[in-house]
C-alpha cells in the first residue's frame, strides 16, 4: 500500500484534489473526529472549571453548551488546518493518513504502527514527566495559586483521546505540514529535505507549546521559568509526535499524543502521592 500522497498529475492541483472523492472523505473523517474530540475534552475542562476561584458561580457546563463548544472550535480550528494539511500535503514526503486512506479504499490496514506508537507515546509521557519533575524538584518554578484536584480518571481519559486527535489535527496535520510545504516552495524543490521538515517540527512544537500556557495561567504563577518549563516539556512532545507523523502518518501521531496523555492525565494522577 503506497501510504503517501502524491500531487495530482493534472497542472491544476486545487481541481484535481477537489475532483478525488478520497480527499474529501478524509477531509470529512477529519472534521468528524475533530468535533467528537472537542466534545471529550468537555467533562474534564468543567473539572477544571469548578476547581477554579468562584468556578461554583459560573455557569453550568451542560450538553447544549459542550456541544456548541465543540461546533464553534471545530469549525474555526480543526476544519480550517484539516483542509490545510491536506493542501498542502504534496511535494512534503509526509505520509498523510494511512490509515483513513487504506479504510476509504477499501485496501487493507496493519494496526502495529498504532501499537508502537502507543508505547512510543507512553516513553514520551514517561520522559517529559521524569524531566519536569527532576527540574522542579532542583529549582522549583511551578507555584499553585490555587488548590485543586485532578479530574476523576475517566475525564483525564476522555479528555487524553481528544487531544490527542485534535491537537495533532492542528499541529502536525496543518501547521507541521503547512511550513514544510511552504520551504519546499520556497527553496523552489521538488521534494522537502530533511532540514525543512525539522524547522517545521521544532516551530510547530513551539506553538503546541505554547498554547498550553493559557490553561496553566489559571492555575500556576506564570514566571518566565514556569512559562519556559510549561513550553518546553510540551515542545518536547510535540517533537516527539512530529516525528512518529513523519514516521508513520498522522494516526500514528494521534495515538502516541493520546497514550502521553493518558501517562500525564491518568496514569501519574493515580498513583502520585
Amino acid at each position: 500500500m503506497d501510504a503517501r500522497f502524491e500531487p495530482p498529475a493534472d497542472a491544476d492541483t486545487t481541481v484535481a484534489a477537489a475532483r478525488d472523492p478520497t480527499r474529501r472523505r478524509l477531509l470529512l473523517a477529519l472534521f468528524g473526529l475533530g468535533f467528537f474530540a472537542s466534545l471529550a475534552t468537555m467533562p474534564f475542562v468543567a473539572s477544571l472549571r469548578e476547581s477554579l476561584p468562584g468556578g461554583d458561580a459560573l455557569p453550568s457546563f451542560g450538553l447544549g453548551r459542550a456541544l456548541l463548544f465543540a461546533a464553534i472550535e471545530t469549525l474555526l480550528f480543526t476544519l480550517p488546518l484539516a483542509a490545510l494539511g491536506l493542501a498542502m500535503l504534496p511535494k512534503t514526503g509526509l505520509p498523510g493518513a494511512p490509515l483513513l486512506r487504506a479504510v476509504f479504499a477499501r485496501e487493507p490496514a496493519a494496526p502495529r504502527p498504532i501499537l508502537d506508537a502507543m508505547v512510543q507515546g507512553a516513553a514520551i509521557g514517561l520522559g517529559v514527566a521524569l524531566l519536569l519533575g527532576g527540574l522542579d524538584a532542583v529549582a522549583p518554578a511551578l507555584k499553585p495559586i490555587v488548590e485543586f484536584e485532578s479530574p476523576e480518571w475517566w475525564r483525564g481519559l476522555l479528555a487524553s483521546f481528544g487531544a490527542g486527535i485534535r491537537e495533532e489535527i492542528w499541529f502536525r496535520w496543518g501547521i507541521l505540514t503547512a511550513i514544510t510545504r511552504a520551504l519546499v516552495a520556497i527553496k523552489g524543490s521538488e521534494s522537502a529535505a530533511p532540514w525543512m521538515f525539522w524547522t517545521a517540527n521544532v516551530t510547530a512544537g513551539l506553538l503546541f507549546g505554547a498554547i498550553h500556557i493559557p490553561q496553566a495561567y489559571s492555575f500556576v504563577e506564570v514566571t518566565p521559568a514556569a512559562a519556559a518549563m510549561v513550553v518546553g516539556g510540551n515542545a518536547i512532545a510535540g517533537l516527539g509526535f512530529g516525528w512518529i507523523y513523519r514516521r508513520k502518518g498522522l494516526e500514528a501521531a494521534m495515538a502516541a499524543h493520546t497514550a502521553t496523555d493518558i501517562v500525564l492525565h491518568v496514569i501519574l494522577p493515580a498513583v502520585a502521592p
